[in-house]
């Protein structure tokens, strides 16, 4: 799978990236800085503002990263400190 770059979203005119996807370290340090992270340590970031609720616990989700093999990935949306990908209440 290809690395997602900072040209995809611009084109894209949205964050657009798979799950599991690789993403550049300028697409990482854009969702790093945006907002405080909700959670960043450990090779986890989750992106500080909730993107949608959990369809079976009713927790935030947020857009989570994991360093995985030197780079970071998209791991979905995901509850708090984890890296499992949960459906959202409007997917």
């Amino acid at each position: 799978m290809e690395t997602y770059t900072l040209q995809d979203w611009e084109r894209d005119k949205t964050f657009n990236a798979q799950i599991g996807q690789p993403v550049t370290d300028e697409v990482f340090s854009e969702m790093l800085n945006c907002v405080p992270p909700a959670y960043y340590g450990g090779g986890l970031m989750q992106v500080g503002e909730p993107i949608s609720t959990d369809k079976e616990t009713y927790k935030s989700l947020f857009s989570t990263f994991e360093k995985s093999g030197g780079v970071w990935v998209y791991r979905g949306t995901c509850l708090y400190g984890k890296t499992e990908n949960r459906k959202g209440l409007f997917d």
